[in-house]
């Protein structure tokens, strides 16, 4: 009897030791979101920007990175930079060129590129899309953010294409 009440102890002890090892979600993307300029509201030529705020939610092991969509082959290229969200303007002067104006946690990302991802406590922050000052015509951006973890409350998403 004291031998079938230790087997059954085990039994315990070992499945409460592996399941958490065995069920721990991987590291993998969770959510994207997407900021982007509209064939009405395109950034002005001359070093114009735009402003879009976003919110990090609370992810174990959470980390971000934003995708600069808009290929590089364009006239008007388009950087793409985080920053705090009290960031009004990031920069005044030439861009490139200029020295940023606010805290960046990621940029410039370049088009067609991605950034490294980097962790950030959960808030909110600001995508700013930065046009170049020798733009002569008008930007267009698409900035597809993404939050990344091992969080098992969310079901992972394939990148968008």
């Amino acid at each position: 009897m004291v031998i079938r009440q230790l087997q059954i102890l085990l039994t315990v002890v070992c499945a409460a030791l592996v399941f958490p090892a065995c069920h721990e979600c991987a590291f993998r993307l969770l959510q994207q979101s997407k900021f982007s300029s509209t064939p009405g509201n395109l950034l002005p030529c001359c070093g114009g920007y735009s402003v879009a705020d976003i919110d990090v939610p609370e992810l174990e092991n959470g980390k971000v990175d934003i995708a600069n969509d808009i290929s590089a082959g364009g006239d008007s290229p388009v950087d793409l930079w985080l920053t705090d969200v009290s960031c009004v303007q990031l920069f005044t002067g030439t861009y490139p060129g200029s020295a940023p104006l606010c805290r960046v946690h990621l940029g410039p990302v370049a088009p067609d590129q991605v950034s490294d991802k980097v962790a950030l406590a959960a808030g909110r922050y600001r995508i700013v899309a930065q046009a170049y000052t020798p733009n002569a015509n008008q930007g267009a951006y698409v900035a597809d953010v993404g939050f990344w973890g091992n969080d098992c409350r969310y079901s992972p998403v394939a990148p968008s294409p």
